[in-house]
């Protein structure tokens, strides 16, 4: 029977280089289930990984968590002994992944480094100059991951600054000079608190108005 696994992706990367135990020998769905191994191939920035994970009992239903991923996908294959998953890393460095049971006991903990040969930067040519801004995947790993995506296809070609509040914002990328919109990926998670601040000079994303806690 096929089982079924909860994957939670929470912004960024990680391996585990070895197992941790389950829960004690109460728990019977620890007792039946382990975690050997969890080995990663292509492990880079933005790229995708494949994440494999070995051990036994593992047709259980699992919960898989990666601080690294923005979304995790269980590949075609599983079976009781080995589980296949592929994971986009958007958070560079040092992360954490876990396994964790149905009852809540721990399969699998540990880390994994992400490499990051520089800082993302891109640059901004308007009408009055051009701009270059170095980007911060460590401490916003999702809104940074959207932004080069919005880059990479050209989006903000041609568009305008809409909004000019002196000494408060300057808002724009989404409006073209004859104030039509432009077709946008999906709201993202709203990152906050993460040691970054709207300071003079530094580029953010516009907060949701329809949903709580978005951006985008």
């Amino acid at each position: 029977m096929k089982s079924r696994i909860r994957l939670l992706a929470v912004v960024a990367a990680s391996v585990l280089l070895a197992a941790c135990g389950g829960g004690g020998s109460d728990s019977a769905t620890a007792s039946k289930t382990s975690v050997s191994s969890v080995t990663t191939s292509l492990l880079a920035y933005r790229k995708t990984a494949t994440i494999t994970i070995a051990g036994q009992g593992l047709d259980q239903s699992l919960t898989v968590a990666n601080a690294g991923c923005l979304t995790i996908t269980e590949l075609p294959g599983a079976s009781a002994t080995q589980r296949v998953f592929s994971c986009k890393m958007i958070r560079p460095g040092t992360v954490a992944m876990s396994i964790t049971a149905t009852d809540g006991s721990s399969l699998y903990a540990g880390t994994m480094t992400v490499p990051l040969p520089a800082q993302p930067q891109v640059t901004m040519v308007t009408s009055l100059g051009t701009m270059v801004f170095e980007l911060d995947p460590a401490k916003a790993p999702v809104t940074v991951d959207n932004f080069l995506q919005y880059t990479e296809t050209g989006f903000y070609s041609n568009k305008i600054f809409h909004r000019v509040e002196p000494t408060f914002v300057i808002q724009g990328g989404g409006l073209t000079a004859d104030f039509q919109a432009g077709t946008t990926l999906p709201p993202i998670k709203l990152e906050v608190g993460t040691g970054l601040s709207n300071l003079r000079g530094s580029l953010a994303m516009a907060m949701s108005r329809s949903l709580l806690n978005a951006a985008g």
